[in-house]
């Protein structure tokens, strides 16, 4: 079982928008692994949601990503299908193939059709526009000039959300963060969406404590083609934020971004110069001192590729 709060908001049409993404496992540690790669920074998806050895965690796909068009996206779970395909795959394939919504959606409509896929929701956010894709056995897809916000739920108009997999909170979670999200203005006030108690220290709030806790917080800002991605390991109420400035025509800056990562796993870094989307920036990568943790040599290997949030 997982809980995802997820969504995205433009804050200046053309120029600047916000990604986020709270991410909550049924265990209180857990150790992101960034995948650098062709123009794309993307967090990997894992199935690895209860207290298990990180030599058994399994990955694949992507939990929430950024590319050099100044597309972002990132996923939440709805319902875990025997046999079907994870929709973790669904994201990584929109960040790796796409530039805009458009592009978005006839990636996902035709690989939803060609194959079965776990109920998801998938935000995807551009300057221009924002999206969320209900992945079932259908795609249905809400397209959003200003903002939108999904848990781990379907909505469907006139009819009782139904929520599956055990979700904790899901209705309330995503009550409370349409709401907080209409009065954000800047990344500040995102990071109070993540950081919200508002039902209490519990599943039901953003920011999740007890039988479910919240392992990360992210933010993807992207302003003037400038990309700056935030994580935060651990609970946002009392972790600390670290902000990595993405130069995609860098190797160097991505290389430091992943270094600085708040994750002791050794990030997968693939760089090809000529396999990548243009994003006419050249940003150093700041990030606070101290930030930098160590990073284990041993990684965990695994067949399976069923992967979840």
């Amino acid at each position: 079982m997982s809980n995802c709060t997820i969504g995205a908001k433009i804050l200046s049409a053309g120029n600047e928008f916000l990604l986020f993404k709270n991410k909550d496992f049924r265990r209180k540690n857990f150790e992101d692994r960034l995948v650098i790669r062709n123009g794309v920074f993307a967090v990997e998806g894992t199935e690895s949601w209860v207290d298990r050895s990180v030599e058994v965690d399994v990955f694949s796909g992507f939990s929430i990503a950024v590319n050099s068009s100044g597309l972002a996206c990132c996923d939440s779970n709805v319902k875990m299908k025997p046999g079907a395909k994870n929709y973790d795959i669904l994201t990584q394939e929109i960040v790796e193939k796409c530039k805009s919504v458009d592009d978005a959606v006839n990636v996902v409509e035709k690989a939803v059709h060609a194959q079965p896929h776990s109920w998801g929701n998938i935000v995807v956010a551009t300057k221009h526009e924002v999206a969320t894709f209900q992945v079932a056995d259908w795609v249905e897809v809400f397209r959003e000039p200003v903002q939108t916000v999904r848990t781990n739920h379907h909505i469907e108009e006139g009819r009782r959300p139904m929520v599956y997999d055990g979700a904790v909170g899901s209705i309330k979670r995503y009550e409370v963060a349409r709401r907080l999200l209409e009065k954000v203005k800047d990344v500040d006030s995102v990071f109070d969406v993540l950081r919200s108690h508002e039902h209490g220290l519990n599943g039901f709030s953003i920011c999740s404590h007890g039988t479910l806790s919240t392992v990360y917080g992210y933010v993807v800002h992207v302003k003037n083609n400038r990309v700056v991605f935030h994580a935060c390991r651990g609970n946002p109420c009392v972790g600390k934020f670290v902000a990595l400035s993405l130069d995609f025509d860098d190797e160097e800056s991505l290389r430091m971004a992943g270094q600085a990562y708040p994750s002791r796993r050794r990030p997968q870094i693939r760089y090809s110069a000529n396999a990548r989307f243009p994003l006419k920036s050249r940003v150093n990568c700041l990030v606070p001192l101290g930030t930098v943790g160590k990073f284990s040599q041993k990684e965990g290997s695994c067949e399976k590729t069923r992967v979840y949030c």
